[in-house]
C-alpha cells in the first residue's frame, strides 16, 4: 500500500472512533429532540384550545358591552331630565338668594335709619303682647280647674 493509502486508511479509522464516541450523544440529543417536539405539539393544542375559550370570552364581552350601551341609551333622558330639573332648582334657589340678600339689605338699611326711641317703643310693645297672651293662658288654666 501505498502511504496515501494508509493516511486514508487511518482517517476513515479515526472517523470511525469520533463516530462512536459521539454517538450516546447523538442518541440523547435525538431523544431530546423528540421530548421538546412532543412538548411544543402540546403546547400548540393547549394554545389552540386558550384561544377558542378567548374568542369565546371576548364575544360574551362585546354582547354584554353592546347590552350595556343600550341600557345606557335608554337612561339618557332620565338624565337629562335629571339635569334640568337641576338646573330648575338652581335658578329657583338662585331667585329665592336674591331676594332674601335684597331684603336683608332692606332690613338692614331701615335698622341704621331707626331710631333708638322707636326700638325702646316696639320692645316694650312685644313685652307687653307677651305677658299678655301669657297671663290669658294663665287665666283659661284656672278657668278649667274650678
Amino acid at each position: 500500500m501505498d502511504w496515501l493509502g494508509i493516511g486514508v486508511f487511518i482517517l476513515s479509522i479515526g472517523f470511525l472512533v469520533a463516530i462512536l464516541c459521539l454517538l450516546p450523544t447523538l442518541r440523547n440529543l435525538a431523544k431530546t429532540l423528540d421530548k421538546t417536539s412532543s412538548t411544543i405539539a402540546q403546547a400548540e393544542k393547549s394554545i389552540e384550545e386558550i384561544t377558542g375559550e378567548v374568542k369565546v370570552t371576548l364575544y360574551n364581552a362585546n354582547e354584554t358591552l353592546m347590552d350595556i350601551n343600550g341600557k345606557v341609551a335608554k337612561l339618557d333622558p332620565i338624565f337629562d331630565m335629571v339635569h334640568d330639573s337641576a338646573e330648575a332648582a338652581h335658578r329657583a334657589t338662585s331667585t329665592l338668594s336674591t331676594y332674601a340678600l335684597t331684603r336683608v339689605n332692606a332690613a338692614k338699611q331701615e335698622a341704621t335709619v331707626a331710631q333708638p326711641e322707636q326700638i325702646h317703643g316696639i320692645l316694650k310693645s312685644a313685652a307687653f303682647l307677651y305677658y299678655f297672651r301669657k297671663a290669658k293662658k294663665q287665666q283659661k288654666k284656672s278657668q278649667e280647674f274650678n
